[in-house]
């Protein structure tokens, strides 16, 4: 099963009072929360004993909890609704983490739908699936009608935007319900990425040459997928939490060298030193593009949800698979003569 993104890298908006407010309470607690979470799990990589992992679980839990009651405590004291938004879903993360209970979890995010839904702050979160991840999607849809009721159109605009990128996720996409949603929501900044993700997708079509898109790589070279050739060509989006999928693409390399190339698309919230750092640790060797989150520019534009997600280029240039059609693994055999 593919995984979703599970931690959000909280945007940075014009300087305010209000922002101010946000920066001093809400991104520290998410820095806490990411690295809770990834130490938890460099930790457990590294366990040994039944002893060990039971202690280092104890540990995790009570970061947890007191990152927990120090959102709860920052959400009563703001002022800002968006800052009060914000503080609720780290307290909603930090609690998904924590607790072992689907229905308390869902009461938590129903909560805070409710308080929070006319918004602007939730439009994030719901854009990067947050929600969806940890709730799973039949639990999501319960919540996605409460939302579409928000008298805010950017709520609204965001979480139908959600709804038609999770069904490209699922492979029942469809570009034209893409197209419909971007002019219904013209004004609106969800409405704008996806005429963005509509204007990719129809110029990114199996059998036809890679479009003219370019981005820069941890290398230093700029790469334009249009001139892709020689090699066959994967472009791999994809974070840490996804776990051991991401080497089934190095063993793939490994085993074809002289016929495969792998470019990789990083989402992982973290600065360059760090996502870097990682990146060597686990012998990733192929160059990356560090998006530096899930709704920055590069994953918004092919409107990448689920994760990992993979497009193939062959050594023609030609598109071979795009995310959401087919099965990129079928199609790379296929090149490969397996």
């Amino acid at each position: 099963m593919k995984c979703l993104a599970s931690l959000a890298l909280l945007a940075t908006f014009c300087i305010s009072p209000a922002q101010k407010e946000f920066d001093a309470k809400v991104e520290p607690l998410m820095v806490r929360l990411r690295a809770s979470v990834t130490n938890f799990d460099l930790m457990m990589n590294q366990i040994t004993t039944q002893r060990q992992a039971e202690n280092t679980y104890k540990q995790y839990l009570a970061s947890l909890k007191v990152i927990a009651e120090d959102a709860g405590m920052y959400e009563s004291n703001a002022k800002d609704k968006g800052t009060k938004c914000r503080l609720s879903m780290v307290y909603f993360q930090t609690m998904a983490n924590y607790l072992n209970d689907f229905a308390q979890v869902e009461k938590i995010a129903s909560n805070l739908i409710e308080k929070y839904r006319d918004t602007d702050a939730l439009c994030q979160p719901i854009e990067e699936s947050v929600f969806v991840q940890y709730l799973g999607i039949d639990r999501y849809k319960k919540l996605e009608a409460n939302l579409l009721k928000s008298k805010n159109p950017e709520v609204v605009a965001s979480t139908a935007l959600t709804k038609e990128l999770l069904a490209f996720a699922d492979e029942k996409g469809d570009l034209n319900r893409l197209r419909s949603l971007s002019v219904t929501y013209a004004k609106t900044k969800a409405g704008a990425r996806a005429k963005r993700v509509y204007d990719l997708r129809t110029k990114f079509i199996l059998s036809r040459p890679a479009p003219s898109y370019e981005f820069a790589l941890s290398d230093g070279k700029k790469i334009n997928l249009a001139e892709l050739k020689g090699k066959i060509t994967i472009i791999h989006f994809w974070g840490f939490w996804c776990g051991e999928e991401i080497n089934g693409y190095r063993d793939l390399v490994l085993k074809n060298a002289n016929l495969v190339q792998v470019m990789g698309i990083n989402t992982d919230p973290w600065n360059v030193t760090y996502t870097g750092a990682r990146i060597k640790d686990r012998q990733y060797w192929w160059p990356n593009h560090f998006a530096g989150g899930l709704t920055t520019t590069v994953p918004m534009d092919f409107g990448i949800l689920s994760y990992p997600a993979t497009i193939v280029i062959d050594a023609e240039g030609i598109v071979r698979s795009v995310p959401g059609v087919g099965n990129w693994r079928e199609t790379m055999d296929k090149l490969l003569g397996n």
